[in-house]
């Protein structure tokens, strides 16, 4: 079917708003369903390759690779030197670790072909989003390359293309593949193989070549995309269950949404043409790349003025989410929208919308709009329902999404050198990440010990540095606790409770899944003791007499989070009712009525039903209940005077994953115990406890931290070990014979 320029590009306008849109609302909450809802980045690359493709077939490829940089970058350095200016003042009003700014990035801020960098105030939310223009840039310079050979031979250039995406996401697996010096450049060519795909698909497109294809078949394309897209997503890791962290999921997500829009272009392309939607469609069109810039600032003083108001309703809170992420994009975009008209030498306009003729829609246009409308709604409910959203007290609704588009974690250990040094940095973003691939247990890669650094700070010090770290991070109250060789120990606080009174050093808390690590501990007892095997089928239980999946799980997949088990928290059971769940029982019987996630023993997921599980079967083989074996084993024997196990609650099933509350110095005093005195289980035990996963820096009741090593003998090597809950931190570092814990507030 032939149409005309203006329905063609009337679609391509249309399709671009809504990608445009579907990334605002994910950026704004974050909750891992919407990544499913409309295939934003494949769209806007689909999009870019159309037009892209037109300009090239009129004119020579340098002048409109020239041109097209001009129109990105233009806006990106007025962008870029705006948040150059608030990282200064941040860094002038609140000195400390972090704030420094990033000159060395400033060529990628410039021209973007590695990521541009922020520093600790904009925590990512002004860089990481232009991951984004660092792929547009690299296209944009392969475009004449990757325009001949889809003229030439098309299938071959896809298949190549989808060859390299699924490799490098099998590259991506292996931590020791990848490279050391530069973490991120196997995620950064995969970017560009997936979204060269799409671009060639709009090169496509304006051939002409995908209009040989009727609605039928284009449903047809949309069903095998989404039906392998699920089967990819049920099988293989998709880390966080974000379709954006795996691009071959992406692949399959992407094309299928593609599909479904081509299989209704002439519907959507009169949306850019009633009165209802033609200015959206015309002022976004216009304004994409500021729109894009702009709206992530607008998300996080959207969520700080919020956090000043008091408390809302989940829908409300929302809703408010929404109207100041659109009134604060639309703000940015008319006092730098203008930047766009300078970049492509048009005379600056204010206001970019000009007066349309009407066009005479065409049949299909009230269903289309009701699909949309439906999305839109959608994408509310998903935000508004998703459990990371706060929605008890103001003062959490500090919390942001989680930094928006950014590739997963990958596993960073540097090499050291003959003197001891290491060479190149850690990890970016310093999270947990990864130990001994070889299944050396991370207790044997030690180093010699040197002598701890905080014996020869004083008190005054440590109390001055939480204090400029809590400002830096914006918590209301912190408490910190640090425990060194020769018996050295302190514990401070700073800040308020999230109910305004002040924080005590002797304060107790709630350690959630720290938990785990004694629930861990009482298992590896029992192990030694012969009454539990490690790789023994799981018997029948008790408690739980019904649960299906005894006989294929074994103690060791718990412990190590590999049973595939689903979260209870996911279960339709608690979503509808959390109060209901009310008791551990319920809790795992409400999973047992889900499938598994994985096969047991094939990949890795933390899952708190885990250790329930491990809780209930420690009362079997032992005939005492969870608390009697954690006050005669544990707390007596260590001295936890101030550490206690909470009863279930609605809500908080607690059991062996979660309810034990503690002070700072009972915890520094637990670690220790379990993790450098080596005094609560045998050693061969705690080796066992120390071995983390290089792929997942989680351990059998333990998770390792880095800036992580290779030492000279090839071994990996954790900075720390320990574990963590959402407020709550316990790490022991062995080469220091230090401990620090930390529990916040907020």
């Amino acid at each position: 079917m032939n149409r005309t320029r203006h329905e063609r590009e009337s679609f391509l306008d249309v399709v671009r708003v809504v990608a445009l849109g579907r990334v605002i609302v994910w950026h704004a909450f974050g909750a891992a369903a919407i990544t499913y809802v409309v295939s934003a980045v494949p769209a806007m690359f689909f999009v870019t390759g159309s037009l892209l493709a037109k300009s090239l077939d009129r004119r020579p490829a340098r002048q409109v690779l020239f041109e097209r940089l001009r129109r990105i970058l233009v806006p990106l350095w007025v962008f870029g030197a705006v948040a150059y200016a608030a990282m200064a003042v941040a860094d002038h009003v609140d000195p400390g670790p972090g704030t420094t700014i990033p000159w060395g990035s400033i060529g990628n801020w410039l021209l973007p072909l590695g990521d541009p960098k922020g520093n600790a105030w904009e925590g990512g939310w002004m860089a990481q989003p232009l991951w984004y223009l660092r792929t547009l840039v690299w296209l944009l310079a392969l475009s004449p390359f990757l325009r001949h050979a889809v003229r030439r031979s098309a299938g071959a250039t896809f298949a190549a293309l989808a060859v390299a995406v699924f490799a490098l996401d099998l590259v991506g697996r292996r931590p020791d593949l990848v490279l050391h010096a530069a973490p991120q450049v196997w995620w950064q060519i995969g970017d560009v193989a997936l979204y060269a795909i799409f671009l060639l698909l709009g090169f496509c497109h304006r051939d002409g070549r995908l209009d040989r294809l009727g609605r039928a078949e284009w449903l047809g394309v949309t069903v095998a995309s989404a039906s392998v897209g699920a089967l990819w997503c049920l099988t293989q890791p998709v880390p966080g269950n974000v379709v954006n962290n795996s691009h071959p999921a992406h692949l399959f997500v992407g094309a299928a949404w593609l599909a479904a829009a081509m299989a209704f272009r002439d519907p959507i392309a009169t949306l850019a043409t009633r009165r209802a939607t033609a200015s959206i469609v015309a002022f976004a069109t216009r304004r994409s790349m500021s729109i894009y810039l702009w709206h992530t600032t607008a998300i996080v003083l959207t969520y700080r003025f919020l956090a000043t108001r008091g408390a809302f309703a989940p829908g409300v809170f929302t809703v408010m989410v929404l109207a100041g992420t659109l009134a604060g994009t639309v703000a940015f975009v008319l006092l730098f929208g203008w930047v766009e008209d300078v970049a492509a030498r048009r005379a600056p306009r204010l206001w970019p919308l000009e007066r349309r003729d009407p066009v005479r829609p065409v049949p299909g246009f009230r269903w289309t709009s009701a699909a949309f409308v439906l999305v839109a709604v959608g994408l509310v409910v998903l935000s508004a329902t998703d459990p990371r959203l706060p929605a008890a007290t103001a003062s959490a609704r500090t919390v942001l999404p989680p930094v928006p588009s950014k590739a997963p974690p990958v596993p960073v250990f540097t090499p050291t050198t003959a003197t001891g040094s290491t060479t190149g940095a850690a990890s970016d973003d310093g999270a947990t990440d990864e130990s001994t691939e070889d299944g050396e247990p991370v207790a044997a890669a030690r180093l010699a010990p040197t002598p701890p650094v905080l014996t020869t700070l004083t008190e005054q010090r440590l109390q001055a540095a939480i204090d400029l770290w809590r400002r830096q991070v914006g918590v209301a109250g912190v408490q910190v606790g640090v425990s060194a060789l020769d018996g050295f120990e302190w514990a401070g606080a700073v800040g308020t409770q999230a109910d305004g009174r002040p924080v005590g050093p002797e304060d107790r808390f709630v350690t959630a899944s720290i938990t785990k690590t004694f629930t861990g501990a009482l298992v590896m007892q029992e192990v030694t003791a012969g009454r539990i095997s490690l790789d023994a089928p799981l018997p029948p239980l008790t408690r739980v007499p019904t649960f299906p999946y005894t006989s294929r799980l074994t103690v060791r997949e718990l412990l190590t989070h590999r049973s595939g088990l689903a979260q209870y928290r996911s279960t339709p059971e608690y979503q509808r009712n959390p109060a209901a769940m009310d008791s551990p029982e319920k809790a795992v019987t409400a999973v047992g009525r889900m499938p598994l996630d994985f096969t047991p023993g094939t990949e890795t997921a933390y899952s708190t039903t885990n250790y329930l599980l491990l809780g209930f079967l420690l009362e079997q083989v032992t005939g005492r209940s969870y608390d009697e074996l954690l006050t005669s084993r544990l707390l007596l024997p260590v001295g936890l005077n101030d550490t206690s196990h909470a009863a279930p609650t609605p809500g908080e099933p607690n059991g062996g994953t979660s309810g034990i509350g503690s002070s700072t110095r009972d915890l520094l005093r637990w670690a220790r115990a379990l993790y450098l005195d080596g005094n609560v289980v045998d050693p061969l035990s705690l080796a066992y406890l120390l071995d983390v996963d290089p792929a997942t820096g989680i351990g059998p009741a333990t998770e390792g931290y880095c800036p992580c090593r290779i030492d000279l003998d090839g071994r990996r090597h954790w900075f720390g070990v320990g574990h963590s809950s959402g407020l709550v931190s316990m790490v022991a570092v062995p080469d220091e014979d230090l401990v620090i814990t930390i529990a916040m507030t907020t």
